[in-house]
Formats: C-alpha cells, structure tokens, sequence
C-alpha cells in the first residue's frame, strides 16, 4: 500500500512531518504530492493585501515550528500539474489510498475510483462553508469560530460523506494563513490518528457536528474572494 499524501504549502504546511514519522515508524510509503500550478494561483487569487498578509502569517507559522522536529522534506514527492492525467493515474496501484490536506486540483471521478479510499481534511465544518478559502470567508463574515472536516472525496467539491468534525476557536484571529495554520495544528491529532487507522483496520470512530449551530452565516459555497468581489 502506498498513501498519497496531496498537500500545500499554506493549511498543508504542518502535516508532512507527522507523515514522514510515520512513514519511519511504520515502514509505510508515503509519496507527498504538490501541485505544480496550484500554489502559486491560489495564492494569486487572494489579491496583493492577502498576499502580504499570507507572507507574514507564514513566517510566523514557520518561527513557530522552528523549535518542533520536522521531517517533512524525508517524503519523496511528486510535483503533478494534473492529477486526472493518465500519466498521474497510473501510479495508483490496487490497495492505495489517498488523503488530502490542502490541494488545489480538482479530482475527477475516474482518479477517484483508482483508490482504495480518499479523504480530504478541509478547514471548516462541513456542509458550511464549502470552496477553496473558507478561512477567508469566515473572518469576512466575522464568526467566532470554525474548525475542520475529515470527509471523503467526491467529484463534488466539499461534499463527500463527513466522518469526524472538531470545532476550532478563532479567538479575533483576523489573518487567513495565521487561521488556516491554527487550524491545520489542532487538526494533527486527527491526521495522525486516520493514518493510524489506515494501517490498523480498527473501526474510525466518527464524530460529527452541527455546522449551523457553529457558524452565524449559513454560507454554503464561496470561491476565491476576487471572482466575486471583483
């Protein structure tokens, strides 16, 4: 079994280290793969102001981990412009799996099929706030607090089967990127534990909760804050 492990550099950030260790401490491959276009379009489609303020939070995020032991770079990786191209799809083999922290590509159906299973870790409480940047859009809309979605992955965006939720404080955090990684930290526990599971067989353990009760807007799908606004 391969894990395919589908990452950014901005909420993908911290979860790379936590699988090269248990990549080690298992002796599981685990192939870390980043979209080649996907970074920096994503990151352009934020506009100039969240740029800067992506910048800074990143920094930030990075003195914040200085300390903590990372072995992000020991994972071999994949740069994929396409992850429906035939070329991509090919490396599934039976028995892989897939799991996703931050990727901005779009699977397809027939990329999806090729795995044994396939989650995605998204940055908010499902089926609330749905779409590339809900961090963005949950300091637009001024809530209080958020959390994460480990779902599985359907053509649909955001919209597959949820099967663990937590709730996460945002406490008048006010930078995306700074949200996004305060996120993508209390989601660790999750991640790690998922992985766990993937090779242990036990029963996933599944917790779910009620986004409308969580989130003062009831926003459903947002894209990018420019295609809209402007």
């Amino acid at each position: 079994m391969t894990i395919f492990h589908f990452c950014n550099d901005t909420f993908g950030t911290p979860f790379p280290a936590v699988s090269a260790d248990f990549a080690k401490r298992h002796g599981v491959r685990i192939v870390r793969v980043l979209g080649v276009k996907a970074q920096t379009a994503s990151l352009a489609a934020l506009g100039g102001a969240m740029r800067r303020a992506a910048v800074l939070s990143v920094r930030r995020a990075q003195r914040r981990l200085a300390g903590a032991p990372s072995h992000g770079d020991d994972l071999p990786t994949l740069y994929v412009p396409d992850v429906n191209a035939r070329s991509f799809r090919r490396r599934i083999k039976r028995g892989d799996v897939g799991v996703i922290t931050g990727f901005n590509q779009i699977f397809e159906a027939e990329t999806i099929a090729r795995f044994d299973s396939f989650v995605n870790l998204h940055p908010s409480i499902l089926p609330l706030y749905r779409g590339p940047v809900p961090t963005y859009w949950c300091i637009h809309n001024r809530e209080t607090q958020s959390g994460f979605t480990l779902h599985k992955v359907v053509p649909k965006i955001d919209a597959g089967e949820p099967i663990y939720q937590e709730v996460v404080p945002i406490e008048g955090v006010s930078d995306v990127l700074e949200l996004e990684l305060k996120i993508a930290n209390a989601a660790l526990p999750t991640f790690s534990r998922y992985l766990e599971h993937l090779i242990s067989g036990d029963q996933w353990r599944i917790q779910l909760v009620d986004a409308f009760s969580v989130y003062r807007t009831h926003q459903n799908y947002a894209t990018f804050p420019e295609k809209i606004m402007g």
